[in-house]
């Protein structure tokens, strides 16, 4: 390749709605990267049933300049995969950087076609048993993971969020030279807590300017396991009468979980708030940020929480215990023990100055460790070594 030709990068995902962690990784990377060596162009695939997806807008309010969406009418879309080839060659490719599932899948379908180098970085726990059933729709997905893990052995190189992915994928045939651990992060400058609360928001949300505040923040699927915060909810208003819990995200759940709460007797006291572009907002309502989740990978939400000075508890799953360690800049607690999340929140509201302590660990972590600016030189670092000048 000649020395003065930038190297082209499409960057490829399927998502509904709104999305979640991966799509601010993939947007803020394309934001954050090199101009002078590198183009970076970002494709969704997005069913046209999918009232709800909003990343195009969300991308351009970003100032992301080469966003395309390609529209599915079935699961599998040959139409799509054409449309995908299409804009490799048009764009020149040289690399398509993968980010689930279909686009896998699809990448290695164009790549017959359109000579590139192929990588995909698995963001979320893949194939793993534990807990897997509590997902809805558990066997479908669990039978996509399946096929994901049978193809990732033709890729060029496997980016793994989680150093414990390491095993699980070594399992189907991907050699372990391909996989790199290159660990989830956030841009610690755009998550700072100010200090100052909205509290005409928090009058909109219907909470008390003097009331604790516990915020959870994820799509409302199966593994984030959102009974479970709704039963410690359950336990610890029955205690506490000036708690709150605001929950911040939607999915295929969301009614399901509303009328969970309802039926709790919780209605009052639990905020559905949907979808939020800008999430710092509502993390400068929160006194407490929850994860209850019986999978992750490296979960952004948590990084936020970290930069954004918000005590943790959490539940003790895999990917969670790389960002932090149990009080040192978090509690962590068993997952689906409900009693064991409300113990853990209440020891938290019981004691300031352990939260003060914890917070700002957190903070000092992540700006340490997980920065962005870092991880975006590193896939760089990793892109040259496919297509080297």
């Amino acid at each position: 390749m000649s020395p003065h030709r930038k190297i082209n990068i499409l960057e490829v995902r399927s998502c509904r709605g709104g999305g979640g962690g991966p799509e601010k990784t993939i947007l803020f990377s394309a934001l954050e990267a090199d101009r002078a060596r590198f183009n970076v162009t970002i494709v969704y695939l997005r069913s046209e049933y999918d009232p709800e997806f909003d990343l195009d807008q969300r991308a351009q309010k970003l100032g992301v300049e080469s966003f395309y969406t390609i529209e599915e009418r079935r699961k599998f879309d040959v139409g799509a995969i054409k449309r995908l080839l299409q804009l490799c060659r048009e764009k020149q490719i040289d690399i398509l950087h993968a980010h689930c599932y279909k686009s896998d899948l699809y990448g290695l379908i164009v790549r017959r076609y359109h000579k590139m180098a192929l990588i995909t970085t698995a963001h979320g726990p893949l194939a793993t048993m534990k807990f897997f059933w509590a997902s809805k729709n558990w066997r479908v997905r669990y039978l996509y993971d399946q096929i994901d893990l049978r193809i990732l052995k033709y890729f060029d190189k496997v980016l793994i969020v989680s150093d414990t992915m390491r095993d699980i994928i070594s399992k189907y045939g991907v050699d372990p030279r391909k996989m790199i651990w290159v660990r989830n992060a956030i841009d610690s400058r755009y998550f700072r807590r100010s200090g100052q609360r909205d509290e005409r928001f928090r009058a909109e949300l219907g909470i008390p300017v003097d009331a604790t505040v516990i915020g959870a923040v994820g799509r409302l699927n199966g593994e984030k396991d959102y009974p479970n915060l709704l039963r410690a909810a359950r336990i610890l208003t029955e205690r506490r009468d000036n708690l709150y819990f605001v929950i911040v995200g939607k999915g295929e759940l969301d009614e399901e979980l509303r009328q969970m709460s309802t039926n709790m007797g919780l209605e009052d006291k639990v905020k559905f708030l949907g979808h939020f572009h800008d999430v710092r907002k509502v993390f400068e309502q929160m006194d407490l940020y929850a994860l209850s989740s019986t999978r992750e990978g490296l979960p952004n939400t948590v990084l936020e929480a970290m930069a954004m000075e918000v005590p943790i508890v959490s539940t003790d799953v895999d990917g969670v215990k790389e960002a932090v360690a149990d009080d040192k800049e978090a509690l962590l607690v068993p997952a689906q023990d409900s009693a064991s999340l409300a113990a853990g929140i209440e020891t938290m509201l019981n004691d300031p100055q352990l939260r003060t302590r914890l917070a700002r660990a957190a903070r000092e972590r992540v700006e340490s460790e997980f920065s962005f600016t870092s991880r975006t030189r590193k896939v760089e670092d990793i892109y040259r070594q496919l297509v080297p000048a």
